[in-house]
């Protein structure tokens, strides 16, 4: 027997679709016919010997044309006679091909219809088989390219400020955070590559360039959020980039090289500028930056206000950078910009995968893939809390926007959503598979 498509739409109107099964592990081919809805089935035609491998249809008037990757050509059915109207109307063996895609071209197929858009969306209007708007019957839904997102008259469209952005080895996407309308919510062009593998991941929200990592090829590259201007930063120095942090004040990138044990500071203005600031770690894996607060400012070895401009005078000041290591015993750090002034925190940890910045409280946050868990503490290290989870199996990487934490677990493939004090509200966001880094975008948080 012929084993049943899944089709649903709405109409009486008939479809028409082929089974092929091109492992020949069928003894039954067919094409057959139903309604929008999947019911009202008839065969058109079957039998292995007359359809043994068909792979693309068209339908005009009472003629189904398809492809036959065995027969290796074009062939016509009358969709009521069926079998002993069977012809062939062109043939691709002679060319040793394979045809592919098949389309009949006839201005019937395509007659004059009104459209229910007519300019109300600003940006995309996609035809429905109802809408409010229009009392139940052929409607629209209005939809925006990709970046932006529907304002709540659903009809205009604003640029998206706000986004949660993740690496998925092959794949670099950014999900609007509280769509307007479910569907349609890619935040930035999805950044794809087949033979690579994306791990560090941050962005520059001033520039409007995201920066990321591939350790397969070892580059580090920038791009803008629309898929233009993508530059390699750094090709052929680094052998294992797992962590970035972009400095936005000052316009530097960190970077974490976990196999070569160093971090390292490059300018993100002029790249060839760039220094390793500490070498020898013990497996270092993610790193985080905090521009606005945790100044540390020096003249003449006693402190005092920050200023970056006078006249006589010249203060040096230092941002805070933490970062982790995994090799026995696992650390989490702080040191100045310059590398300099690397305190240790006393800590349990395990294996402290990601790190992330609360900048509204000057809160550390950082998952433990060996603990299961994730805790946060000042920026001294002290006043360690822990965070308590049902849902956490093994996390990779967090990060903080608002009042919530976004975590990737890999076990569950997907990113967790819940309160960053209480843990509470826990929710599956976004269903992914192989999971490495999460971020944050939002344009008022690079202040």
């Amino acid at each position: 027997m012929c084993v049943d498509a899944e089709k649903k739409d709405t109409g009486k109107a008939p479809l028409r679709f082929p089974e092929s099964n091109e492992t020949n592990k069928s003894d039954v081919h067919c094409t057959f016919q139903v309604d929008y809805n999947g019911g009202d089935r008839h065969n058109v035609i079957r039998g292995k010997p007359t359809v043994p491998a068909p792979t693309r249809l068209a339908v005009f008037e009472r003629t189904v044309y398809w492809t036959d990757a065995t027969k290796q050509g074009v062939f016509t059915v009358d969709k009521f006679d069926g079998k002993d109207s069977v012809k062939a109307i062109y043939r691709m063996a002679e060319m040793g091909k394979e045809p592919k895609a098949i389309r009949a071209v006839h201005a019937l197929l395509q007659p004059e219809q009104l459209s229910p858009c007519e300019s109300q969306c600003e940006h995309l209007c996609v035809v429905t088989a109802s809408s409010d708007t229009l009392g139940g019957e052929v409607g629209y839904r209005c939809a925006c390219q990709i970046g932006y997102m529907l304002r709540p008259d659903r009809r205009g469209c604003e640029l998206v400020l706000e986004f949660l952005m993740y690496s998925q080895q092959k794949f670099i996407k950014g999900k609007v955070l509280n769509p307007v309308s479910s569907g349609f919510g890619d935040a930035i062009q999805p950044i794809v590559s087949r033979s690579a593998r994306f791990v560090g991941l941050d962005y520059d929200a001033h520039d409007d360039y995201i920066y990321y990592s591939d350790v397969i090829l070892d580059v580090i590259y920038k791009i803008r959020r629309d898929g233009t201007a993508r530059e390699n930063v750094l090709a052929s120095q680094n052998e294992g980039v797992e962590g970035l942090a972009v400095d936005w004040a000052a316009k530097n990138l960190y970077y974490i090289d976990s196999r070569k044990g160093t971090l390292n500071v490059l300018s993100t203005r002029r790249p060839e500028n760039r220094r390793t600031l500490l070498r020898d770690l013990k497996r270092p894996r993610a790193i985080v930056v905090h521009p606005n607060k945790g100044l540390v400012c020096r003249r003449k070895h006693q402190a005092r206000q920050c200023l970056y401009i006078l006249r006589e005078i010249i203060t040096e000041c230092y941002l805070q950078i933490f970062f982790s290591e995994w090799d026995r015993p696992a650390n989490i750090s702080r040191a100045n910009s310059d590398g300099t002034g690397v305190r240790v925190f006393k800590l349990l940890l395990g294996w402290p995968n990601g790190l992330s910045m609360d900048y509204e409280r000057d809160r550390l946050y950082w998952c433990d893939a060996l603990l299961d868990h994730i805790q946060h503490a000042d920026l001294d290290g002290k006043d360690v809390k822990t965070i308590s989870s049902r849902m956490i199996r093994h996390p990779f990487s967090l990060v903080i926007h608002g009042k919530k934490i976004y975590v990737t677990d890999w076990r569950l493939d997907a990113i967790i959503e819940m309160d960053k004090l209480s843990g509470q509200g826990e929710k599956i966001v976004e269903k992914v598979i192989t999971l490495f880094q999460g971020a944050s975008f939002d344009k008022h948080t690079n202040a």
